[in-house]
């Protein structure tokens, strides 16, 4: 039951006492990170415009191209997983709700094209099955994977190809584990997407990036630049994630970052570059939401 229909069960003074206590603000106040989805899909038109853009933010989109055009569909051969599977197989599959196919196309290419030696998952799941696959199909076992999770799944225990899993929160990573990432290594992050007082992502962004190595290649997983969050998230489902706001206002006009690869990018703006490698899902938007920066 949501906290909407819970409340509309109570007396409106109960209820009311309740919002205080748990809330300084109602939830779509100006001072509250929760939207009024009521407000927001009044400005629909506004805020999911069909050319969105994002000033300030170069996204090469000829590099780009070049990678869907030259790199991927070559490096694609032997992506065969499954529609399904039992997770008890540790094998990725296509159909799962949290690291989807067109994103999962893009890390199997990237990973064979790139060749780190070390990445490091912040939140693991179905992508550190695929990497892990990767590893030990088709790079020998020679990527050393550290994967940071608090509350792994069953799979990724004993899972083959993984080299290290630290059942913790990043807040409690130590800074050695970040600062062994050399030029060409990885970090994969798929957070909480929450930015507040003492969040992971608060934690990345604030205590981690500013101290990674030149050429240290960072994922961030369920960013949509240079358009919103998909609206069916914001609207329908009153996701209030903020990550991907403070990611752009990081990026824009900022030369330390360079971007490398974006899902929802290729796919949409770039799709008759991404067909070949991405065959139907080109041109459709919000199927993915990886994003590829590299650290200059």
């Amino acid at each position: 039951m949501s906290v909407r229909s819970y409340l509309s069960r109570l007396g409106y003074f109960q209820a009311h006492r309740m919002l205080k206590r748990w809330l300084s603000h109602p939830l779509g106040h100006f001072y509250s990170p929760v939207g009024d989805v009521d407000a927001l899909a009044a400005e629909r038109a506004r805020l999911w415009p069909a050319d969105a853009t994002s000033p300030g933010i170069d996204f090469e989109p000829a590099a780009q191209a070049q990678l869907l055009r030259d790199v991927f569909p070559a490096l694609l051969a032997g992506f065969d997983y499954p529609a399904q599977t039992h997770v008890d197989d540790h094998r990725y599959s296509l159909h799962n709700s949290q690291f989807g196919e067109a994103d999962a196309r893009a890390l199997f290419a990237l990973l064979r094209h790139w060749q780190p030696r070390r990445l490091v998952e912040v939140g693991s799941g179905y992508s550190t099955l695929l990497a892990a696959d990767v590893n030990r199909r088709f790079l020998g076992g020679a990527l050393r994977i550290t994967a940071i999770e608090p509350y792994p799944r069953a799979f990724l225990h004993d899972l083959e190809g993984l080299h290290a899993l630290r059942v913790e929160r990043v807040q409690d990573t130590p800074a050695s584990v970040f600062a062994e990432l050399e030029s060409g290594d990885m970090l994969f992050i798929d957070s909480s997407h929450v930015l507040k007082t003492g969040s992971d992502l608060v934690h990345l962004l604030t205590r981690v990036l500013p101290t990674l190595a030149s050429g240290v290649c960072i994922h961030v997983h369920d960013v949509f630049l240079p358009d919103d969050y998909p609206p069916h998230w914001v609207i329908d489902e009153n996701r209030s994630w903020n990550e991907q706001y403070a990611l752009q206002a990081m990026l824009a006009g900022n030369p330390r970052y360079r971007v490398l690869y974006g899902t929802q990018y290729a796919l949409t703006r770039l799709a008759p570059d991404a067909a070949v490698a991405f065959g139907a899902l080109a041109g459709q938007p919000y199927v993915g939401g990886s994003f590829w920066i590299e650290v200059r």
